[in-house]
């Protein structure tokens, strides 16, 4: 689906000499992403919710 739609942009970028990271990068980087955010949310859910 990507290539589909964004390949001929992510061909010019490698063309031009640009590096391509993994797919399990970005995997890693949401995941430590989502887990940094649900640590700031996890104590204020129970603030907001009153009790």
């Amino acid at each position: 689906m990507v290539k589909k739609y964004q390949g001929a942009i992510i061909q010019q970028h490698l063309d031009k000499g640009a590096k391509a990271y993994s797919g399990w990068r970005a995997a890693w980087i949401g995941l430590v992403g989502a887990i940094i955010l649900m640590a700031f949310l996890l104590p204020i859910v129970p603030v907001l919710d009153g009790e």
